[in-house]
């Protein structure tokens, strides 16, 4: 979501994208303490989750280069390795995993 409509090079798409990043922590920290709304805070303490994941990833990204990835069709989060019994942050089952 974060890179649509932009075409690039992985290096300069990984930047943009780490960039992005790295400004969510203190952009949502204010805003899930002042929401008291349980499915809203829920939400998006689950898009916080998967985003930090995205962050850990492309930092692996540059060191490991290609590999196994499986990402979670439910909310996006991306396994590295094997397929996880659970997806770590919606809680789906394996098969709502894609290889990538």
């Amino acid at each position: 979501m974060q890179l649509r409509g932009k075409i690039g090079d992985n290096e300069a798409n990984l930047a943009e994208a780490r960039e992005s990043l790295a400004a969510l922590p203190e952009a949502f920290s204010a805003f899930l303490d002042a929401t008291h709304d349980g499915p809203v805070q829920s939400l998006l303490t689950q898009f916080l989750k998967t985003s930090m994941n995205h962050k850990v990833v492309a930092g692996r990204f540059d060191d490991a280069g290609g590999g196994d990835y499986h990402v979670c069709t439910v909310c996006g989060f991306i396994a590295e390795g094997a397929v996880p019994e659970r997806c770590p942050v919606c809680h789906a089952l394996p098969s709502k995993f894609e290889s990538v």
